[in-house]
């Protein structure tokens, strides 16, 4: 089987592209699979990823980032003369391919995808890195909303109609968003690396990771913690990343004097270590499309309290076993959850167990076997 994935690039390794190169990875190693990931463009040649020696990787040299610093106008004439030539290379890689499966992980290239003409007439299939409404859910403004939600309507009612298939991550999602669709499949994304060590919980750590930007939510996490700070002041909170709300971040620690108990630790390249000193692991997300870093924590034999956001959360999490979700922006509950957790050891390490045991639901080979299932079946439908 001939199985090409199709992205923007792999400069700039953010979560779509870790789950996709190691998706492409596992899929390599399978016998009768040849496995191809196709990228629009690629500046620069020390790019630090791990893609399986089987994989053949194609660079299309669509220079889309020449248009920074033009006017306007210009960069978005630049931008379509450039997507016509990220057509019309693709197509032709594509069809010196002869592909079965091909995906689109929602680049530039899900506008066109699946309506190029290739002679092997392959599956096409759209994946959906984030949920139905992001875009809305996400936008800072109206106007940007009603960018968003113009956004959406091209996509849903026109682009994504054309693929054979859509994969969401979440039931959720599903059930909310896509089940009046037959195309849709719920395939979640997996666990992507094998710890050396799990938390024995014991350190009077609670941590948190992501960008430090504002639908991470971290300013609510923040003043919850005011409110265990006062019962349990020997505990401390770790918040690891990076992004643009640092300052912002830093005074609200400052004026609510929790300076000595609340750390932004800034980027870590070994997250998973700092996950294995902790305790707990808290999520705040406002918007989540699932929220890898919650399997993560758990792999590491971390209960997890957890905003109940759209989507994630309740899909990863049994309520009341392997961790808790609380109403989004409910800093009180969240906060006496956090405590529920830091007073009862027993049950904070029962539940770490029960993190550790659940996360495996996700493992590499789960998933990609629901993957398999989903190309035969799909290759039989359009035969």
């Amino acid at each position: 089987m001939k199985i090409v994935y199709c992205l923007d690039q792999i400069d700039h390794i953010g979560g779509t592209e870790r789950v996709t190169i190691a998706k492409a990875n596992a899929l390599s190693e399978i016998d009768g699979n040849k496995v191809f990931v196709i990228i629009g463009f690629k500046r620069w040649d020390n790019v630090s990823i791990s893609l399986n020696p089987k994989i053949i990787l194609v660079n299309l040299h669509i220079p889309y980032y020449i248009n920074y610093g033009y006017n306007r106008i210009k960069s978005i004439w630049l931008y379509f003369k450039l997507k016509r030539l990220h057509r019309k290379r693709l197509k032709d890689e594509l069809n010196a391919i002869s592909p079965d499966i091909v995906l689109s992980v929602g680049g530039v290239e899900k506008q066109f995808l699946s309506s190029l003409k290739i002679a092997s007439s392959p599956v096409f299939i759209r994946e959906m890195h984030f949920h139905k409404y992001f875009r809305r859910i996400n936008a800072p403004n109206l106007f940007a909303k009603f960018l968003a939600i113009l956004a959406e309507s091209i996509d849903y009612h026109f682009y994504i109609n054309r693929y054979d298939c859509i994969s969401v991550l979440t039931k959720s999602d599903y059930y909310d968003n896509w089940s009046n669709s037959r195309k849709v499949v719920v395939i979640p994304n997996p666990i992507i690396f094998e710890p050396t060590k799990v938390s024995d919980l014991d350190n009077k750590v609670v941590i948190s990771v992501g960008r430090l930007v504002k639908t991470k939510n971290f300013s609510s996490l923040i003043s919850a913690w005011k409110f265990v700070h006062e019962y349990h002041s020997d505990w401390t909170l770790e918040i690891y990343g990076d992004g643009p709300c640092h300052d912002d971040l830093q005074q609200k620690i400052d004026y609510l004097h929790l300076s000595t108990c609340v750390s932004l630790c800034g980027f870590s390249t070994d997250v998973y270590s700092k996950l294995a000193n902790s305790s707990i692991f808290a999520f705040t997300s406002i918007s989540e499309g699932f929220g890898l870093v919650i399997i993560e924590a758990m792999r590491q034999g971390l209960p997890v309290v957890s905003y109940d956001c759209q989507y994630g959360p309740r899909d990863i999490i049994e309520q009341g076993e392997s961790g808790y979700f609380v109403p989004l922006n409910n800093e009180r509950d969240l906060a006496e959850k956090l405590i529920l957790l830091i007073e009862d050891e027993e049950k904070r390490k029962e539940m770490g167990r029960k993190a550790l045991k659940r996360s495996k639901d996700f493992s590499m080979d789960k998933v990609v076997e629901m993957w398999m299932i989903t190309f035969n079946k799909l290759l039989e439908n359009k035969r």
